[in-house]
C-alpha cells in the first residue's frame, strides 16, 4: 500500500494536482485533514460481497481483499437486524448470523440480486463494465437498484445527483418563484431547483459533529472520468456531509452517493485497514464494496 498523499479536496486545481501523482496502479490514495479518499479511472469495477458465515464482517471484507485483490474496500449500505438477530447480538461478542441482518437496498452482482430488499425511495450507483458507446460505466439515480447490471447498491442517500445538489431544503434560483422549502415541488418550481431537499440527508445531520463523525461515500467526476471513494472515520474530528458535498461541487463532480456511514464507515486499501467500524457493526454488516480494474 502506498503512503496517502496529502492533497486538499477544493478547487479548480484539485484534478492536475491529483493526476499528477496517480502511479502506475491508476489509483491515489490520498488524504484532506482526517478525510480519506480514493481517486479511480471510472473503469474501475465496482463489486459488492457479502458475509454469508457467522464471522466478523472484517473477516468477510479482509479475504474478498485478498482474494480478489481490491484496491479499495469499504461498507455499503445500511441495514435493518430482526428480532431473533438483536436476541443473537445481545448474547456475547460473536457475530449475528448472516440471515437475521436486512440490507436496506438491494446488492446486485453479475446481473444477480445477492442480498437485501428494494429501497424505491433512496437511491443507487451501478456499474456496467462495457458501457455502450456515449453512455458512462456509473450511473446514480434514485429508486430501486437496477438488476440488468454489472454490479449496484441501493439504499444509498444522495450529495449530488445529475449535478443538482441535495440537502436539508429545497433552494431556488435568485429571481425565480419559490416554491416549497421541503419535499417535491411541482413542475414549474422544480425546473428552477438549486438544491434538492432529502429526508435521508437530513437524518445523517445529527452527525455533523464529534463523536459519531463517520462517512463512507462514492462520488464521479464525469469530464475527468474519475471516481472517488470517500471515508471519514468515526469519531476523527468534525465534518459534515454538507462540508463534504461543498468540496465535491468544488472539484467538479456530477454524481455522490453516501452509504452507512457514523461507526459503520470502514475503507480498505490494498489489504490494509485505514478505517475500523465499531464492533457492534462489525459484528452485524453484511454488504461491503470492493474495487478493483
Amino acid at each position: 500500500m502506498s503512503t496517502p498523499e496529502k492533497i486538499e479536496m477544493k478547487g479548480a486545481g484539485f484534478w492536475a494536482a491529483a493526476i499528477k501523482r496517480m502511479p502506475a496502479k491508476k489509483y491515489l490514495f490520498a488524504k484532506d485533514g482526517t478525510l480519506n479518499y480514493v481517486v479511480f479511472d471510472d473503469s474501475v469495477q465496482m463489486e459488492p460481497f457479502v458475509r454469508t458465515q457467522e464471522v466478523m464482517f472484517e473477516t468477510t471484507a479482509a479475504a474478498a481483499s485478498k482474494a480478489n485483490r481490491y484496491l479499495a474496500t469499504i461498507n455499503a449500505q445500511v441495514y435493518d437486524i430482526t428480532t431473533a438477530g438483536m436476541m443473537d447480538y445481545a448474547i456475547g461478542d460473536d457475530a449475528v448470523a448472516p440471515s437475521n441482518i436486512v440490507p436496506e437496498g438491494i446488492a446486485v452482482f453479475g446481473k444477480k440480486v445477492i442480498a437485501g430488499r428494494a429501497a424505491p425511495l433512496n437511491f443507487y450507483i451501478a456499474n456496467t463494465k462495457a458501457p455502450l458507446s456515449g453512455s458512462r460505466p456509473y450511473r446514480f439515480g434514485f429508486g430501486a437498484a437496477p438488476t440488468s447490471v454489472d454490479s449496484a447498491i441501493g439504499g444509498a442517500g444522495p450529495i449530488i445527483i445529475n449535478g443538482l445538489p441535495y440537502g436539508t431544503q429545497n433552494r431556488y434560483k435568485a429571481g425565480a418563484k419559490l416554491g416549497k422549502k421541503v419535499g417535491q415541488p411541482i413542475p414549474a418550481n422544480a425546473k428552477n431547483l438549486t438544491q434538492r431537499s432529502n429526508a435521508t440527508f437530513t437524518a445523517f445531520t445529527k452527525h455533523d459533529a464529534a463523536p459519531r463523525t463517520g462517512i463512507t461515500a462514492i462520488a464521479h467526476n464525469a469530464k475527468e472520468k474519475k471516481l472517488i471513494i470517500i471515508v471519514h472515520p468515526d469519531n476523527s474530528g468534525d465534518l459534515s456531509l454538507r462540508t463534504l458535498r461543498t468540496k465535491l461541487l468544488s472539484i467538479g463532480c456530477d454524481n455522490a452517493i453516501f452509504l452507512d456511514g457514523s461507526n459503520s464507515s470502514m475503507l480498505m486499501v490494498e489489504g490494509t485497514f485505514i478505517a475500523r467500524q465499531a464492533l457492534s457493526k462489525n459484528k452485524t454488516n453484511i454488504v461491503g464494496i470492493g474495487f478493483k480494474y
